[in-house]
Order: C-alpha cells, then sequence, then structure tokens
C-alpha cells in the first residue's frame, strides 16, 4: 500500500525556485545508473521563457542547483537502502 508523502511548508522566499524546479522534473540527464544530474541549457532556457530576468537568474539558478543536489543525494540514500534490504 502506497504511503502518502509527508507534508512540507515552503517559506515565500522559495516558491519560485521550487515551481522552477518542479517544472525541471523532465529535465534530468541519465546514466547508467540513473540520473546524474539536471542539463542546465534545459534549466536556463526555461528560466528564459518562463520570464525570469538576468538580475534574478544567478540567485534562482543557484537555489535551482541546491535542490538538485538535494535530489541527487536522497536518490542514493534511496538506492542504498534498496541494495541494503536485497
Amino acid at each position: 500500500m502506497l504511503q502518502a508523502p509527508p507534508e512540507f511548508y515552503l517559506w515565500p522566499e522559495h516558491v519560485d525556485a521550487f515551481n522552477l524546479f518542479c517544472d525541471l522534473g523532465t529535465q534530468w540527464r541519465t546514466g547508467v545508473d540513473g540520473i546524474t544530474g539536471l542539463d542546465y541549457t534545459a534549466v536556463v532556457a526555461h528560466m528564459r521563457m518562463v520570464g525570469v530576468m538576468n538580475k534574478n537568474m544567478r540567485p534562482r539558478y543557484a537555489e535551482i542547483r541546491e535542490m538538485e543536489t538535494g535530489a541527487l543525494v536522497a536518490k542514493a540514500e534511496m538506492k542504498a537502502e534498496r541494495e541494503k534490504a536485497q
């Protein structure tokens, strides 16, 4: 049976970056072992497409990179747990 994901709350100043990160869900690069990171060309193109202006691009890009790192760490932890359970 599937469990509901835990609830979480965002500070208002992080909502825009979180929404951008969610928009990039199909822009992951993959390798033999799964996802390896975001396609940064697609990240920048998407930010321009949705109207993130140049002065806001660096901070948003940095926030997306932080979330990318967190996602990669979480994915590695989940893989290690699965392998340990086998």
